[in-house]
């Protein structure tokens, strides 16, 4: 499992966007398609918090989604995404 920062780009009222730079290690064992279902958002980070940069190749990507499991996030929030490695358990 890897925790990044990640950024909601897009606030609809049904939808979220994040930004995140991604590990390409996971993205790679994920497959196509998995990497939406393989992630959750752990909490909001505060306002002067930072995470530590992965140390590894990251790809930048937009990640959908689902604004009904966190309604009260809006445009500029930053969160900890988990993105987990098929067969983990979420935490």
């Amino acid at each position: 499992m890897y925790e990044i920062e990640a950024t909601v780009t897009t606030a609809t009222p049904t939808d979220l966007k994040l930004t995140a730079n991604c590990p390409v290690v996971w993205l790679q064992a994920s497959g196509p398609g998995f990497a939406l279902s393989s992630t959750e958002i752990a909490r909001v980070l505060a306002p002067d918090e930072t995470l530590e940069p992965l140390n590894e190749p990251v790809q930048k990507l937009e990640l959908p989604y689902n604004r009904s499991l966190h309604p009260n996030l809006n445009l500029g929030d930053r969160v900890v995404l988990r993105c987990y490695f098929g067969g983990e358990t979420r935490v």
